[in-house]
Order: structure tokens, then C-alpha cells, then sequence
């Protein structure tokens, strides 16, 4: 029994060891992410991280545009996130190529976790695309979890910079 014990507790504190209260404002949504970084009603405005930056996406040099998500969230939400996916969706369908969908998560929570999370994410928004006739056979989803961040402060504003999904146009196979 005192075996066992040790072992939960020897557990316990192993997982904890690297990452350690973290606070959330789970009333963020997605829209209040991209609301912050507006740009007088233009809907493909992204995270910057300060509002001094250009706005526009200087990631992608493709001119498709970050989805961005609350924390622990998946599901596409907000009429700035629907409406970069619209507009996303029409710049591939017109490119004739294919897209990489590549979910991203925030720091917090176990590398399998943020995995899971950021395919779902991806999942999510493949599935917006596709209902705006983008074919399925031309979306590649991949899922990075918390080992690509845009932003490696340790901020809130930070982390929600880190919860999205990116676009990369990617060239169509034979």
C-alpha cells in the first residue's frame, strides 16, 4: 500500500515538474483575439502580438490568413474567423493548389494533449473549408501542438497567438 502510494505520488509531482499554474481567462473567444488587431472592418486581419506591427499576415507569403482560436476550444467561431476562411477558401480554389492546414496550440497542457487539440483544430477548419467547395483531396492536415509558436513570451496574449491554425498553399501532385 506504501508502494503504491509513493508511486501516485512520484507521479503526481513528475507531471507537474515542468509546467505549473497557468492562468487562463476562459472568457476569451476568438473573435475578442482577432477584435483586438482589427483593421478598420478588414476581415483578414491577424495576430501581431503588438498593435504597432503591420497587421497583415508576414508568415504566410501566400496571402492566406491564421485562424485563430479560445483556449482550449476547436470548434470555428466568430464572423472574423468565418470570414477568413471564406476568403482563404477563395484564394485556393482560384490558386489551383493544394493547402497544409496546420493546427497549433498554446503551451499549456501535455505534449499529447496539444497534439490531439491542434488536429482537431485543424480538423475543424479542413471541414470549413471543404463546406466552401474547397475539395477535400486537396487538404493536408498536420498538427504541430505547442512546437511551432509564433510567439514564445510567456504572456496571455502570447498564448493566444499560439492557438490557431495556419495556411500554406502547397504544389498539387500528379
Amino acid at each position: 500500500m506504501l508502494f503504491i502510494g509513493s508511486l501516485v505520488i512520484a507521479m503526481v509531482i513528475s507531471g507537474c515538474s515542468e509546467k505549473s499554474d497557468v492562468e487562463v481567462d476562459e472568457s476569451t473567444t476568438s473573435g475578442d483575439i482577432q477584435d483586438s488587431n482589427s483593421n478598420n472592418g478588414d476581415t483578414n486581419s491577424t495576430m501581431s502580438g503588438d498593435s504597432s506591427e503591420n497587421e497583415y499576415n508576414t508568415e504566410n507569403t501566400n496571402s492566406l490568413y491564421s485562424v485563430y482560436f479560445g483556449f482550449d476550444k476547436f470548434i470555428v467561431e466568430g464572423n472574423k474567423n468565418i470570414d477568413t476562411i471564406k476568403n482563404n477558401a477563395k484564394l485556393i480554389i482560384n490558386s489551383g493548389s493544394n493547402v497544409r492546414v496546420e493546427g497549433n496550440t498554446d503551451e499549456w497542457g501535455s505534449d499529447e494533449y496539444n497534439y490531439a487539440l491542434a488536429l482537431k483544430r485543424a480538423s475543424s477548419v479542413k471541414d470549413a473549408l471543404i463546406g466552401n467547395n474547397v475539395p477535400s483531396n486537396k487538404i493536408e492536415l498536420v498538427s504541430y501542438g505547442e512546437s511551432k509558436p509564433k510567439c514564445t513570451d510567456k504572456t496571455k496574449q502570447c498564448w493566444k497567438e499560439n492557438r490557431r491554425v495556419d495556411f500554406v498553399l502547397t504544389p498539387t501532385t500528379k
